[in-house]
């Protein structure tokens, strides 16, 4: 019987992996680390990629060899969930750092709180409802409509991003005083 999804895993992996040698050669620096590629029309972090290419070829290579796994395989899945979670940690210490220097002072608190809390909600939640659309629709359209909400998403973002003025005092930007002083 043919896999019809057996080159996803590995086609997601190897662009995984030559986003992160990218960003190791010709990576954009933004606050300090150098975590993204500029593609002109957008930013990529590969290591989102990353996150969504490991869990895939585990388990593209458990459902293959699923007759003769061994303990040691469960020992390297476990290692590279760990390293999943590593760049997951990563992504979201980006982000809450993102916030944070974005936030005023006088609600980044409150700020912060929302973002635990949407997070909080939107992870049970949202594989409820995924897993009740696979089931019904199939895993295969259902990811995909996940990554076109997400794009789109993105897209709709960044269009508002480019139209809003940066705030006064933003990364780039340089702030004077009143009497045009430094």
């Amino acid at each position: 019987m043919e896999e019809p999804y057996r080159f996803t895993p590995q086609l997601a992996l190897r662009v995984a992996i030559v986003g992160v040698v990218a960003v190791a050669l010709f990576g954009e620096v933004r606050n300090g680390a150098r975590r993204w590629i500029n593609l002109g029309f957008t930013t990529v972090q590969p290591s989102e990629i990353m996150k969504i290419a490991v869990p895939l070829v585990l388990a593209w290579y458990f459902h293959r060899h699923q007759e003769g796994i061994e303990l040691r395989d469960y020992a390297v899945a476990a290692v590279l969930l760990c390293v999943v979670g590593f760049f997951y940690l990563g992504a979201f210490s980006s982000f809450s750092s993102i916030i944070q220097l974005r936030a005023p002072a006088a609600v980044r608190g409150r700020v912060m709180s929302l973002l635990m809390v949407v997070l909080g909600l939107l992870y049970p939640v949202g594989s409820i409802v995924q897993g009740r659309l696979a089931d019904h629709f199939g895993l295969r359209v259902v990811t995909a409509g996940s990554g076109a909400a997400m794009l789109a998403v993105l897209a709709v973002l960044a269009v508002v991003a480019l139209r809003t003025p940066a705030p006064r005092g933003a990364p780039g930007q340089r702030v004077t005083g009143a009497d045009g002083s430094a």
